[in-house]
């Protein structure tokens, strides 16, 4: 073999182990590169999103403490949703001291799809002068309870006014 045919051997072998050398060892160090990178990016998302979350979750806390004298004056609106002895002494007693006659009835506790809370519903009939009645229609709407009228309808006869009313008395 002359020096030219081992030259162009000798520059072809190498030309082949570069070729090997980048084809099994080099690629694959970029391949792992790329695939890191898209890890770290992943990540440094999450991280964004935890923050957000963190950030979120400080703001929460710090309205809900702003909204806490308010949240609970709500709650106080609402009757006691296992024993409303409460709301039914205060019609009692608010009868009583306007001398009207009363007679009521309750329903089970309900609930209804976009009411914010369960509520009983109050049937109530109430006798007596117009001004006392008109004076306790008035307590009731003034009372520290959440109401929300249905029906009231009222009749005269005799010098007597009936009232038959007809509401939800939302619960805790």
């Amino acid at each position: 073999m002359n020096s030219r045919a081992k030259i162009i051997l000798s520059i072809s072998a190498t030309a082949m182990l570069a070729a090997a050398s980048i084809i099994f060892l080099i690629l694959p160090l970029f391949a792992d590169l790329d695939k890191y990178s898209k890890d770290i990016l992943l990540q440094k998302e999450k991280l964004a999103s935890l923050d957000a979350e963190t950030k979120n979750f400080e703001d929460f806390k710090e309205i809900k403490n702003q909204i806490r004298p308010n949240l609970d004056k709500a709650l106080s609106l609402l009757i006691d949703r296992n024993l409303p002895l409460g709301f039914i002494n205060f019609l009692e007693s608010t009868s009583r001291d306007y001398r009207l006659s009363l007679s009521m009835s309750s329903s089970a506790l309900s609930s209804q799809k976009g009411v914010a809370w369960p509520f009983f519903v109050f049937q109530i009939k109430n006798s007596g002068s117009f001004s006392d009645l008109s004076r306790f229609l008035e307590r009731l709407e003034n009372s520290s309870y959440l109401i929300e009228i249905q029906s009231l309808s009222v009749s005269a006869a005799g010098g007597k006014v009936t009232s038959d009313l007809s509401m939800k008395v939302f619960a805790k």
